[in-house]
């Protein structure tokens, strides 16, 4: 179960870097209404699960256990409690990457102050 667990976990975080952080879906989503909508000026839409990336995160796990033959009735609902938590998991993210900016700020201001 701690595996299962670990495992969802990463997916989860994997989603939420890849869609809520590096947002690598709308390159496609541009590219997909150049080639359906020709002509007409871009315009955002949802293109849901993979924009989303509590979905994301839900339907990928859905699929791993599945693959992997976990599938039972306790994993699909830790996979669905770990996808709602996916708002969690980016701010989480952020408060690292500010805590990261910051330390990178500090390191480089003291290796200029050393050098003067």
């Amino acid at each position: 179960m701690g595996e299962t667990f670990l495992n969802l976990f990463y997916i989860n975080v994997f989603c939420v870097i890849c869609i809520d952080r590096l947002k690598i879906d709308q390159p496609f989503k541009r590219l997909w209404w150049r080639y359906v909508m020709r002509g007409v000026p871009y315009r955002d839409f949802s293109a849901k699960p993979f924009d989303c990336s509590l979905c994301l995160s839900w339907w990928v796990g859905l699929a791993w256990l599945v693959f992997v033959g976990h599938f039972t009735f306790a994993n699909v609902i830790l996979d669905l409690v770990l996808a709602t938590f996916n708002f969690v998991i980016n701010n989480a993210l952020i408060v690292i990457e500010e805590l990261l900016t910051l330390l990178m700020d500090i390191i480089l201001c003291a290796i200029s102050q050393k050098r003067n």
